[in-house]
């Protein structure tokens, strides 16, 4: 999970670890996010700038955000 230029952003950590990356389209690009070999994640937008993450529980993002910008 992160905030990237004021949109929240979401993915199902079970599923991208299983697949090893995603791309999500946004109003202001594509995100893609990125497992590496020690299950680190990343996320970055077209121009390769990398974004901090976290990992949540659903609901407490939920809680949070509202965003309909969620990869399953």
């Amino acid at each position: 999970a992160s905030v990237i230029n004021g949109e929240p952003i979401a993915f199902n950590r079970e599923k991208l670890l299983n697949e090893k990356s995603a791309t999500l389209e946004t109003a202001s690009g594509t995100i893609t996010a990125r497992v590496w070999e020690n299950n680190t994640i990343t996320l970055t937008d077209q121009a390769e700038s990398i974004y901090p993450g976290y990992v949540t529980m659903w609901f407490s993002w939920a809680n949070h955000n509202e965003s309909d910008l969620i990869w399953r």
